[in-house]
């Protein structure tokens, strides 16, 4: 079997060059050189603005801070924990103004932008926590009450597997009325 991507034989009958399929000839071809294009200039370095990449430091502080705070009110007690809700909210807002201060102060090169959106993850998933919180308040309030009733450590255990029942008996709940 011959190869098909090699060069054809001229003694094999092959038609000579310059006649098409069906003895038709071909145009001639002119071949141009190839030149490579040449590089676009590089884009000159701007310096980081120093008020913008202040403002930038000064939010990303503000936006850390915020957030320790909102993730240590969320292991507050039941009423307590709704402290959390405008903090996280304040949070989010924070840590996006601080991404795009970053953002403004060209300085997108570093780590800093990844730090933030992290932190802007952590922030969401302590609002969903907060939100589970919400969905089970009256279970919540239930927990604490008997924990803090609880002398002893088999007490304590009745009170988490009735938690964890309560909890489970809400999700079916939940199930069945979003089925209709």
């Amino acid at each position: 079997m011959s190869n098909p991507y090699a060069p054809p034989d001229h003694d094999t009958g092959a038609p000579p060059e310059g006649s098409g399929p069906a003895g038709r000839p071909t145009p001639p071809v002119h071949h141009r050189p190839v030149h490579p294009r040449p590089a676009p200039p590089p884009q000159p370095v701007r310096p980081p603005d120093p008020e913008a990449a202040a403002r930038a430091r000064n939010l990303s502080w503000t936006f850390s801070l915020l957030l320790l705070a909102s993730i240590l009110t969320g292991t507050f007690p039941v009423p307590w924990v709704l402290v959390s809700v405008p903090l996280i909210v304040a949070t989010l807002v924070v840590g996006v103004r601080a991404v795009a201060a970053v953002n403004r102060a060209g300085a997108t090169n570093g780590p800093l932008v990844a730090v933030l959106a992290v932190g802007i993850c952590l922030c969401l998933v302590s609002l969903l926590g907060v939100a589970q919180t919400a969905v089970t308040w009256d279970l919540q309030l239930q927990r604490q009450r008997c924990v803090a009733e609880a002398i002893t450590v088999s007490a304590q255990t009745a009170c988490a597997e009735a938690y964890e029942q309560g909890v489970e008996d809400r999700l079916q709940q939940l199930q069945r009325t979003s089925r209709g």
